[in-house]
């Protein structure tokens, strides 16, 4: 089953809190992150798998939809999650 990994080469699970890179900032050129959390798995009915994300203050919204590609995400990094420091990294 296919999966995908945040910048650490973590695989990223239902339930994980994920920090996402959104844009740099034009004032002091800071990076501004969002913060999803993962909520389910679907399979569409062309067969691939996406990941259901909502937004941390409203779980009420419409999700949005991550592709479960089997790559590694530089912009995503799990930032809480059920035993995700432990979870066995994807080898080089």
């Amino acid at each position: 089953m296919p999966n995908i990994y945040d910048k650490n080469r973590r695989p990223i699970e239902v339930g994980d809190v994920l920090k996402i890179f959104h844009f740099t900032a034009a004032l002091r050129r800071e990076a501004i992150y969002m913060y999803k959390q993962v909520l389910r798995k679907t399979q569409l009915q062309r067969g691939s798998f996406v990941f259901e994300m909502s937004h941390l203050e409203d779980q009420e919204g419409s999700p949005c939809r991550m592709l479960i590609d089997d790559k590694v995400h530089d912009d995503y990094e799990i930032v809480q999650g059920k035993n995700y420091r432990e979870r066995e990294k994807l080898k080089e």
